[in-house]
């Protein structure tokens, strides 16, 4: 769950790289790092790019300084390594991809340290428990992991009106009166917008007896025999 030379090259990146480089890793913390020299570079590192585009070794040393770290890199070993980082070869696309690995690497351990846990609390069960106390205890800890790492590497933020000026061109020149599937209810698809969207839910919600499975029958009849689609 350790690649050295993965982490070397994702401090590389800061160095050869600057600013353009951090912005794009956002998702690497200090504690992705195996080891506290990497993850004092890493910190220094982020700090002095907050107001400059690019770092040099002074910078960095200036920052580990104010860390209150600078004994670690008082050897010419530690210089030595910090040249080594601003002159190894790595590539922009190519130092990204392996943050990526250092991301992943760190939280195969955070879900390996999660399950250690989990047998912890499974092992403390004596038998008298009831069967859900005993699934909630296997259950609850992988669900909580699940909702930490809900920002996936491959997610990237996208320009809020990117290719805007392409979409507004398909509007105009094709033109449409019925902006999304019909429910057969002219009424209904009006104040829903116009029509069922694609890749959603609607839900019909009304008190007892009063219609709601007629009109799902009648809207599923309307959509199947006179749009021609299946309808489940």
């Amino acid at each position: 769950m350790i690649d050295i030379a993965a982490e070397r090259s994702v401090l590389a990146g800061l160095c050869r790289f600057g600013k353009k480089y951090l912005v794009e890793i956002g998702f690497i913390e200090p504690n992705c790092f195996s080891n506290e020299v990497n993850q004092i570079v890493f910190k220094a590192a982020s700090i002095a790019l907050e107001g400059l585009d690019s770092l040099d070794i002074p910078t960095l040393l200036s920052k580990i300084s104010e860390l209150g770290l600078s004994s670690l890199f008082a050897k010419a070993k530690d210089i030595d390594y910090l040249n080594n980082l601003f002159e190894y070869g790595v590539t922009f696309n190519n130092a990204i991809e392996l943050a990526k690995k250092v991301k992943r690497l760190h939280i195969i351990k955070l879900a390996k340290n999660r399950l250690m846990e989990t047998h912890e609390v499974l092992a403390k069960l004596n038998g008298s428990e009831p069967i859900s106390e005993t699934i909630r205890a296997l259950e609850g800890p992988i669900l909580e992991f699940s909702l930490e790492m809900t920002g996936d590497l491959e997610d990237r933020p996208d320009l809020l009106f990117q290719d805007s000026e392409e979409y507004l061109q398909h509007l105009e020149d094709n033109p449409c009166d019925q902006v999304g599937l019909s429910t057969g209810y002219t009424r209904l698809d009006k104040s829903i917008g116009g029509g069922l969207r694609p890749a959603s839910i609607n839900l019909i919600g009304a008190r007892p007896k009063v219609g709601k499975s007629a009109c799902s029958s009648n809207m599923g009849m309307y959509i199947a025999s006179e749009l021609k689609i299946p309808v489940l």
